[in-house]
């Protein structure tokens, strides 16, 4: 009798990871990060014929998509600029950047992490999750600083 109740658990767990992993949705575990990084270096290549030498912004979709963009890119968060070492305002300048930011505070945090920086107005992608069948879709907001060392 212990067997087969085991059993029932077992199969019945199995059942439920089975659908929980194909119909349930997780947003942060699932970003389309490389999707994402191809799409916005399009754009960034349509536009100018450097960089980007960062991606700058919130930290999640900042990390994974500037990750996704490439060795010669760095991916920071708002935060860490005043201390990173690896932080050059003059790099930045010549090859531009990405910034990605969701947060209704987006020009504030602008003012207080990259002052004196001018920015694009907001471009989206907008990409369906992976592994999922939910059909959700991850929105990456972003924007554009322009590169001053190359043209336009």
């Amino acid at each position: 009798m212990v067997p087969s109740i085991a059993g029932l658990y077992l199969v019945a767990g199995i059942g439920v990871a089975v659908v929980f992993t194909a119909f349930a949705s997780h947003s942060a575990m699932q970003e389309p990060t490389a999707e994402a990084a191809r799409l916005i270096l399009r754009d960034w290549e349509s536009k100018y014929s450097c960089g980007p030498a960062y991606f700058i912004g919130g930290r999640q979709a900042t990390y994974g998509v500037g990750i996704e963009a490439g060795r010669d890119v760095t991916a920071l968060a708002y935060r860490e600029i005043a201390g990173a070492t690896w932080y050059n305002d003059d790099k930045l300048r010549r090859g531009g950047a990405v910034v990605m930011d969701t947060d209704p505070e987006f020009k504030e945090r602008m003012a207080r992490f990259l002052p004196g920086k001018a920015y694009s107005a907001e471009s989206k992608v907008s990409i369906p999750l992976k592994r999922t069948w939910t059909g959700k879709r991850f929105v990456f907001p972003y924007r554009f600083i322009a590169p001053q060392g190359c043209s336009h």
